[in-house]
């Protein structure tokens, strides 16, 4: 649980954001924390974390397709670092597309496979 000092600037952050503006501009950090991608993605932190620990498993086991599915990020112990750049390019490419179709009821999903 974060103090409350911290607690502040991650909603200021969180207030700041655009999402009518290109996310780029708005992340000038090298790396971005776990919740800041979960707040831009509208899931929950632990999932970013899940994420993170699918995509390490899935490069260590040399299956990018499987890794291409989840948030690109490099583990350092129990450090999560995932790169601003590497977020965006997943991000505009896979993981907007992804979320969406996830997002979606099953009946809509299994009425688009068909």
């Amino acid at each position: 649980m974060a103090d409350a000092r911290t607690a502040a600037k991650r909603q200021a952050w969180r207030e700041g954001i655009d999402f009518d503006a290109p996310l780029a501009g708005q992340l000038p950090e090298p790396h971005m924390r776990p919740w800041q991608v979960a707040f831009l993605m509208g899931v929950a932190e632990s999932s970013v974390y899940d994420s993170c620990k699918r995509f390490d498993a899935a490069m260590r086991m040399g299956d990018p397709a499987a890794a291409a599915r989840e948030v690109p990020c490099v583990l350092f112990g129990t450090s999560h670092r995932i790169p601003t750049q590497a977020f965006l390019d997943w991000w505009y490419s896979a993981g907007q597309s992804t979320l969406r179709l996830l997002s979606q009821p099953a009946e809509q999903r299994e009425a688009g496979a068909a």
